[in-house]
């Protein structure tokens, strides 16, 4: 019970402190190896959000009504490094990531969109989250419950 209520109060002075200094957006990297090495020299962990942008209804509401708020940005935003790996249904396997792409897909056994994927600095997994009907600040906790 202490510890639940030590966290709740962590939480909301980081949401508070995130509220002062508001991000407007975060910053997606589409290179999974730069990543990698900002998360290393920040031992800051990845968020991999793994999305099909122009065809998964899921993905589009998750974008909107979360990853695009500026709610969400200032909360989490300087807390990851954020990669986005993404499956347009257009996409083509010779475009620029896509190799990297497919490989990523295959590696972290991504079988839906959209998936968030939270890896530490030494690329292992911590949790891995899908599409949920909650605000951007209940889905900003539930990704820091998952560091714990």
């Amino acid at each position: 019970m202490f510890k639940k209520i030590i966290y709740n109060l962590c939480f909301l002075s980081l949401f508070l402190s995130h509220s002062i200094f508001s991000l407007e957006s975060i910053e997606w990297h589409k290179d999974y190896k730069k990543a990698v090495q900002l998360s290393q020299s920040s031992k800051k962990p990845i968020l991999i959000y793994f999305s099909g942008s122009d065809w998964c209804g899921w993905c589009i509401k998750l974008k909107k009504s979360v990853l695009d708020s500026k709610s969400f940005a200032s909360i989490v935003g300087d807390q990851f490094i954020f990669l986005k790996i993404d499956f347009p249904r257009k996409f083509h396997p010779r475009e620029k990531n896509a190799k990297q792409n497919i490989e990523l897909k295959r590696q972290f056994d991504v079988r839906s969109f959209p998936t968030l994927l939270i890896l530490d600095e030494k690329q292992r997994e911590i949790d891995r989250l899908g599409y949920y009907a909650i605000s951007p600040q209940k889905y900003a906790k539930k990704i820091f419950n998952t560091l714990k």
